[in-house]
Protein backbone atom coordinates (compact mmCIF):
# COMPACT_ATOMS: atom_id res chain seq x y z
CA UNK A 1 0.00 0.00 0.00
CA UNK A 2 1.31 3.46 -0.38
CA UNK A 3 -0.27 7.04 -0.79
CA UNK A 4 1.44 9.81 -2.04
CA UNK A 5 0.56 13.18 -2.23
CA UNK A 6 -0.01 14.87 -5.27
CA UNK A 7 2.94 16.41 -6.99
CA UNK A 8 3.86 19.96 -6.13
CA UNK A 9 1.03 20.09 -3.74
CA UNK A 10 1.13 20.55 -0.06
CA UNK A 11 -0.79 17.30 1.06
CA UNK A 12 0.53 15.56 3.99
CA UNK A 13 0.75 12.13 2.27
CA UNK A 14 -0.76 10.21 4.96
CA UNK A 15 -1.93 7.25 4.72
CA UNK A 16 -4.68 5.92 6.98
CA UNK A 17 -5.83 3.01 8.22
CA UNK A 18 -9.72 3.13 10.49
CA UNK A 19 -12.99 1.43 11.41
CA UNK A 20 -15.63 3.34 11.62
CA UNK A 21 -17.69 4.42 14.60
CA UNK A 22 -20.81 1.98 13.96
CA UNK A 23 -19.54 -1.20 15.24
CA UNK A 24 -19.18 -2.16 19.20
CA UNK A 25 -15.53 -2.35 19.59
CA UNK A 26 -14.10 -0.99 16.15
CA UNK A 27 -10.54 -2.75 16.59
CA UNK A 28 -8.35 -2.96 14.28
CA UNK A 29 -6.91 -6.73 14.27
CA UNK A 30 -3.42 -7.69 13.15
CA UNK A 31 -3.08 -11.71 12.02
CA UNK A 32 -0.32 -13.65 10.22
CA UNK A 33 -0.26 -17.28 8.55
CA UNK A 34 -3.77 -17.11 7.28
CA UNK A 35 -7.45 -16.00 8.25
CA UNK A 36 -7.72 -19.86 9.41
CA UNK A 37 -4.89 -19.83 11.92
CA UNK A 38 -7.18 -17.97 14.22
CA UNK A 39 -3.80 -16.20 15.54
CA UNK A 40 -4.96 -12.85 16.75
CA UNK A 41 -0.72 -11.01 16.68
CA UNK A 42 -1.60 -7.25 17.04
CA UNK A 43 -5.13 -5.39 18.34
CA UNK A 44 -5.71 -2.16 18.45
CA UNK A 45 -8.72 -1.14 20.94
CA UNK A 46 -9.87 2.55 20.04
CA UNK A 47 -8.80 5.22 22.93
CA UNK A 48 -8.07 1.82 25.06
CA UNK A 49 -4.10 0.48 23.94
CA UNK A 50 -2.72 -1.31 21.06
CA UNK A 51 -1.99 -5.06 22.45
CA UNK A 52 0.40 -7.30 21.10
CA UNK A 53 0.55 -11.14 21.95
CA UNK A 54 3.10 -13.17 20.05
CA UNK A 55 4.86 -15.95 22.31
CA UNK A 56 8.53 -15.00 21.59
CA UNK A 57 10.63 -14.18 25.14
CA UNK A 58 13.53 -11.59 24.38
CA UNK A 59 16.99 -12.98 25.30
CA UNK A 60 18.46 -9.38 23.51
CA UNK A 61 17.92 -6.33 22.26
CA UNK A 62 17.49 -7.42 18.76
CA UNK A 63 14.81 -10.70 19.85
CA UNK A 64 11.24 -11.04 21.12
CA UNK A 65 7.68 -10.52 19.76
CA UNK A 66 8.60 -6.51 19.53
CA UNK A 67 12.07 -5.00 18.57
CA UNK A 68 12.41 -1.51 17.84
CA UNK A 69 15.74 0.00 16.57
CA UNK A 70 16.11 3.51 17.82
CA UNK A 71 14.92 5.21 20.70
CA UNK A 72 11.50 5.06 22.75
CA UNK A 73 9.96 7.50 24.30
CA UNK A 74 7.25 6.36 26.91
CA UNK A 75 4.95 9.21 28.71
CA UNK A 76 3.01 7.70 31.63
CA UNK A 77 3.68 4.70 34.05
CA UNK A 78 5.27 1.69 33.18
CA UNK A 79 4.86 -1.73 34.80
CA UNK A 80 7.04 -5.16 33.69
CA UNK A 81 5.86 -8.74 34.75
CA UNK A 82 9.13 -10.19 33.93
CA UNK A 83 13.08 -9.80 33.98
CA UNK A 84 14.60 -6.97 32.94
CA UNK A 85 18.46 -7.17 31.19
CA UNK A 86 19.60 -3.82 30.45
CA UNK A 87 22.85 -3.18 28.70
CA UNK A 88 24.02 0.56 29.46
CA UNK A 89 23.99 2.88 32.10
CA UNK A 90 21.23 3.66 33.68
CA UNK A 91 20.04 7.22 35.09
CA UNK A 92 17.05 7.95 37.52
CA UNK A 93 15.86 11.32 37.53
CA UNK A 94 13.12 12.81 39.28
CA UNK A 95 12.83 12.76 43.40
CA UNK A 96 11.46 9.63 45.40
CA UNK A 97 13.52 7.38 43.10
CA UNK A 98 13.30 4.37 45.07
CA UNK A 99 15.10 1.17 44.42
CA UNK A 100 13.77 -2.22 46.17
CA UNK A 101 15.63 -5.74 46.00
CA UNK A 102 16.43 -8.38 47.59
CA UNK A 103 20.19 -9.10 46.87
CA UNK A 104 22.33 -6.11 46.07
CA UNK A 105 25.84 -6.63 44.08
CA UNK A 106 28.18 -3.28 43.68
CA UNK A 107 31.08 -3.82 41.33
CA UNK A 108 32.94 -0.68 42.07
CA UNK A 109 34.66 -0.70 45.31
CA UNK A 110 33.16 2.56 47.09
CA UNK A 111 29.20 3.26 47.54
CA UNK A 112 29.13 6.79 47.10
CA UNK A 113 26.17 9.01 49.51
CA UNK A 114 25.47 12.74 49.83
CA UNK A 115 25.22 13.78 46.42
CA UNK A 116 24.12 17.13 46.46
CA UNK A 117 24.65 17.75 50.12
CA UNK A 118 27.10 21.09 49.75
CA UNK A 119 26.10 22.65 53.06
CA UNK A 120 26.59 19.87 54.72
CA UNK A 121 23.35 19.32 56.17
CA UNK A 122 22.72 15.65 55.88
CA UNK A 123 24.16 12.80 57.60
CA UNK A 124 25.77 9.77 55.28
CA UNK A 125 25.42 6.11 55.92
CA UNK A 126 24.01 3.34 56.26
CA UNK A 127 20.79 2.11 58.03
CA UNK A 128 18.87 -1.53 58.37
CA UNK A 129 16.06 -2.59 59.51
CA UNK A 130 15.19 -4.80 61.74
CA UNK A 131 11.72 -6.28 64.18
CA UNK A 132 11.71 -6.89 68.05
CA UNK A 133 9.03 -8.53 69.10
CA UNK A 134 6.04 -6.70 66.63
CA UNK A 135 8.04 -3.34 66.86
CA UNK A 136 10.15 -2.69 63.55
CA UNK A 137 13.56 -0.91 64.47
CA UNK A 138 16.72 0.44 62.63
CA UNK A 139 20.32 0.22 63.06
CA UNK A 140 22.89 1.99 61.11
CA UNK A 141 26.40 3.25 60.63
CA UNK A 142 25.95 7.09 59.99
CA UNK A 143 28.19 10.30 59.74
CA UNK A 144 26.41 12.60 61.74
CA UNK A 145 26.62 16.08 59.90
CA UNK A 146 25.64 18.35 63.23
CA UNK A 147 29.32 17.10 65.10
CA UNK A 148 31.16 15.50 62.18
CA UNK A 149 31.55 12.57 63.98
CA UNK A 150 30.81 8.52 63.22
CA UNK A 151 28.27 7.10 64.73
CA UNK A 152 26.55 3.73 65.34
CA UNK A 153 23.50 2.91 66.19
CA UNK A 154 20.52 0.73 67.03
CA UNK A 155 17.11 0.71 68.64
CA UNK A 156 15.49 3.56 66.48
CA UNK A 157 12.07 3.45 66.02
CA UNK A 158 11.11 5.84 63.14
CA UNK A 159 12.76 5.35 59.55
CA UNK A 160 15.34 8.42 59.02
CA UNK A 161 14.62 10.20 55.89
CA UNK A 162 17.71 12.81 55.79
CA UNK A 163 19.24 12.50 59.36
CA UNK A 164 19.19 10.54 62.40
CA UNK A 165 17.55 11.69 65.65
CA UNK A 166 20.34 10.72 68.11
CA UNK A 167 18.34 12.18 71.06
CA UNK A 168 15.52 9.20 70.46
CA UNK A 169 14.47 7.93 73.67
CA UNK A 170 15.74 4.01 73.49
CA UNK A 171 18.54 5.06 71.22
CA UNK A 172 21.48 2.98 71.95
Amino acid sequence: LLYEAPAGSTGTGDLVFATGGNGTTNKLIFGAGGFSTGNTQMEITPDVNVHIEIPTDSTSPSTGALTVIGGVGILGNMSIGGNVTITGAISLQGSGNTVSTSSLSVTNPIVFLGANNAADILDLGTVGEFKEGATTKYSGLVRDATDKSYKLFSDLTALPANTVNFGTAGLT
